[in-house]
């Protein structure tokens, strides 16, 4: 008995008019060439190995891998410039003539520059510190500065030095911010890092003006700066000219008081060290001393505190505020927020949620600030009234120990008590004394930790347009502009995409179609595990095969495309498997001997094949290997050949089918595509049946044309079209008048563990 002989013994044949339950689909391989999924090992046999009451070894898995010939290349490229050379010439000449007009008519801008040196301190004229004293040399003091000098307050002052500020406070407000639009501020940068040296620059159509500009900010900066400097000196020293007054009209009250008591008692001076009582005291006395000091320095501040509230003044320039490095960060957090906002209102509405989230940013910061300086000015009321209560509290200590000197020497304590009172007094009016001729001395000095660099001088060029960058820029965004609508244009002739494009362009019938799966990574996967509108699509297409009126002579039929990447591979190998599980025997032949991939798919051994039978090395029982599910057989591509052409173009091909569609109830060939070698006309004279398969949106239609004319050419006849990768949902399946029917029941898998 023969190989095939063999072959179709182990087959078997069903009994005339025995119907087989259909099974449910347990192999259907993806559409794409793309689809990933984990791997398990396929047990295949080769035919004579397999006993008849065998049952199915486990399914195959697909190895499908990405299309990497889809992207556009140098030649078509060139093919587009060369085709669309006029529409990317008029485009380039349109960008490039609009460039050259706009620098033509744009309005000239001039920009000025000035340099501002901005030290950390000011030197140390006088070996005492000022009553305001800034941390100059903090990180954040710079940028602060330079948000100064960018405010609007600033911008406001110079103009009013340029004497260019309307009198009407709606064009004044614009003015104002034009202003500060054009203005510039940036530190100037050095090799070693960030220098103190800040340029402003000014840009305005007016080359004067710009100049002037420039000057008049750096100059009002300069004196601003030196007025916030010397005023808080200026605040200290007529509060404590008016205290030294009080004081001294103190000391001689108490001097008085002293020569009064000593003449009226003719007492002279007690040594304190005579008793321990008088030392104590002395101790008390000195500590009144001490914490009055401390009340008045106390009292200083609250005086200037309460002063700028009375005015109405900001807190910003309460000295302890100024020198608070928390707070000075906080306002920096604060103006940057605040810059931010400003960039955003360009582009977004009040609405938008970056806007919501810089409001919501800088409310948050502002309430931070304020709570801070509250607790600055919470800090210096509650160190005064401190310094206040320690001073009742020494007060009154020592006006006891007075009575207990008393009671010791109530002929001395009553001297004594003035003595020390008038001592006190001195010291208080002399340390006050000093503190007011410092302060005035340091007031007098009027120095400055800035000043003006370089002035600015007027421009001599423009700075806007700039036209060569204009230029440059419109040519390269001309070409860009002009090369995509060349290639949109060239991309956009007609394809074939749905199914009206199948019937309407190609005038065949249409089997069915096959959904899109969406592009996934290479790699394995369970086919029993797919959609079930994938599935119940190539039932639909398996029915339309078998029930049409040509069915009885649809034994042998070639699958094949157009071009590459349609898919018309793995269609084979799902309509072989669809077939089989309706309980007919399949048998699908890998004739792609240029581009193999069945033998992939089904996880087998890629010779002895269809190659081998041809060339008469092998017989076809030999090369037979079956699948599963029960009924599906293989005959994979075989070992290569330089000539798959010559190969297939002999007798035995067409004897070889014959010969098989003996055994089996069908026979499903994989072709290479029409396209690209002769291969597929070949083998579709042989089968006398075609397939043809279509991606969704791939082929041209008059290339599908083409194809379709070249299978007619060799006397095929086309059984139909299965349009490959559409895009409906691949979890439902549609029916005309019952809408979206989703399947509620999964396929029972049919796979057996590997033996």
């Amino acid at each position: 008995m023969s190989l095939v002989s063999k072959a179709m013994a182990r087959a078997g044949t069903a009994p005339d008019g025995a119907n087989k339950p259909e099974p449910a689909d347990t192999h259907f391989v993806s559409s794409e060439e793309s689809y990933s999924a984990p791997h398990v090992e396929v047990a295949p046999a080769v035919i004579e190995s397999v006993p008849a009451s065998a049952g199915p070894p486990p399914l195959p898995y697909v190895d499908i891998h990405r299309d990497e010939n889809a992207d556009l290349s140098l030649s078509t490229a060139v093919r587009i410039v060369r085709h669309r050379w006029l529409l990317i010439l008029v485009t380039v000449s349109v960008t490039v003539g609009s460039a050259m007009l706009y620098n033509t008519f744009a309005t000239r801008m001039y920009e000025a520059r000035a340099q501002l040196l901005i030290e950390p301190d000011s030197a140390d004229v006088v070996p005492f510190r000022p009553a305001v004293n800034a941390d100059f040399g903090r990180p954040d003091y710079f940028v602060t500065q330079m948000e100064v000098i960018r405010s609007r307050g600033l911008a406001q002052q110079a103009l009013e030095r340029l004497n260019g500020l309307s009198g009407d406070a709606t064009r004044r407000s614009s003015q104002i911010a034009a202003f500060q639009s054009n203005l510039g501020v940036s530190p100037v940068r050095s090799p070693g890092g960030e220098s103190r040296v800040v340029n402003i620059t000014m840009r305005s159509a007016d080359a004067q003006f710009a100049t002037r500009a420039a000057n008049a900010l750096a100059q009002a900066y300069v004196d601003q700066n030196l007025k916030v400097r010397t005023q808080g000196n200026r605040q200290a020293t007529e509060w404590l000219t008016q205290r030294l007054g009080e004081l001294r009209e103190s000391v001689n009250k108490s001097q008085r008081a002293l020569q009064q008591y000593r003449e009226r008692n003719n007492t002279v001076s007690l040594d304190s060290s005579q008793n321990v009582v008088t030392q104590k005291l002395t101790q008390l006395n000195t500590a009144l001393t001490t914490a009055r000091t401390e009340r008045l320095e106390r009292q200083t501040l609250y005086n200037q505190l309460t002063a700028l509230e009375r005015r109405g003044e900001p807190l910003d320039t309460f000295p302890p505020i100024l020198s608070n490095t928390f707070i000075q960060s906080i306002k920096a957090e604060l103006a940057s927020l605040q810059r931010e906002r400003a960039q955003l209102a360009e582009k977004l509405g009040d609405l938008h949620p970056e806007m919501i989230r810089v409001d919501s940013a800088i409310a948050d910061a502002q309430r931070r600030l304020n709570v801070e300086m509250q607790k600055v000015v919470d800090s210096v009321r509650n160190d005064f009234n401190t310094a206040q209560a320690r001073e009742r509290a020494m007060n009154d200590a020592l006006e006891q120990q007075k009575r207990e000197v008393l009671a010791l020497d109530q002929d001395s304590i009553g001297y004594s008590t003035l003595q020390r009172d008038a001592a006190s007094t001195q010291q208080l009016f002399d340390s006050v004394l000093q503190r007011v001729k410092e302060t005035e001395v340091a007031g007098e000095l009027q120095t400055n930790n800035t000043r003006v660099l370089d002035f600015a001088e007027v421009p001599r060029g423009y700075v806007w347009p700039r036209t060569w960058l204009n230029l440059a820029i419109s040519f390269l965004g001309g070409t860009f502009i002009a090369l995509v609508f060349a290639t949109v244009l060239e991309y956009t002739n007609p394809r074939i995409a749905g199914t009206a494009d199948v019937e309407t362009a190609l005038r065949v019938p249409l089997l069915g179609s096959a959904p899109h799966l969406g592009t996934l990574g290479p790699g394995h996967f369970r086919v029993n595990a797919l959609p079930p509108a994938f599935q119940e699509a190539f039932r639909s297409i398996r029915t339309r095969i078998l029930l049409s009126p040509s069915s009885a002579e649809t034994r042998a039929f070639v699958v094949t495309s157009t071009t590459s990447g349609e898919g018309k591979t793995l269609v084979a190998s799902s309509l072989a498997t669809s077939l089989a599980t309706g309980g007919r025997r399949v048998l699908l032949i890998d004739a792609d001997m240029r581009r193999p991939k069945q033998h992939d798919i089904f996880r087998i051994s890629r010779h002895p094949g269809l190659s081998d039978v041809l060339a008469g090395q092998a017989q076809p029982g030999d090369t037979i290997v079956e699948m599963t599910p029960t009924g599906l057989f293989v005959i994979p591509a075989g070992t290569p050949v330089n000539s798959p052409s010559d190969l297939l173009d002999t007798a035995r091909l067409k004897d070889l089918v014959a010969t098989l569609t003996r055994v089996f109830d069908v026979i499903v060939l994989d072709s290479p595509p029409v396209m690209a070698v002769a291969d597929a006309s070949i083998l579709a004279h042989a089968a006398t049946n075609v397939v043809f398969v279509v991606g969704s949106g791939t082929p041209r239609r008059e290339l599908a044309q083409i194809a379709l004319d070249r299978i007619a050419s060799v006397q095929a006849r086309i059984v139909g079209v299965v349009l490959n990768k559409t895009h409906h949902d691949p979890n439902t399946f549609a029916y005309d008048g019952y809408g979206s029917y989703q399947d509620a029941e999964r396929p029972t898998s049919l796979v057996r563990p590997p033996t």
